[in-house]
């Protein structure tokens, strides 16, 4: 899969127990620019629940990360190494 690096984006991953990479994807939120409050706030619950619906469907928890509170070089920007801990 190719995507084009975009900072407005939902990162999501499916990892075995033991913490290996089973699926990546990415959702593209620029859609999202621009629309008033109410039309966020609707969008967001759409791809809550179906984010929610994925992971029962899966049987799989769902984990969040907010890699803003991290320093640039902390985040594993171009480190495999470092990226494959931080997941």
């Amino acid at each position: 899969m190719t995507s084009s690096a975009s900072p407005i984006h939902l990162a999501i991953a499916e990892v075995s127990k033991i913490g290996e990479l089973l699926n990546y994807q990415t959702i593209n939120l620029q859609h999202l620019i621009g629309l008033s409050k109410n039309a966020k706030d609707y969008q967001e619950w759409i791809l809550a629940h179906k984010i929610v619906d994925l992971a029962i469907e899966k049987g799989k928890a769902i984990a969040v990360e907010n890699l803003k509170k991290l320093k640039r070089g902390m985040r594993g920007d171009g480190k495999a190494k470092l990226r494959k801990r931080l997941h």
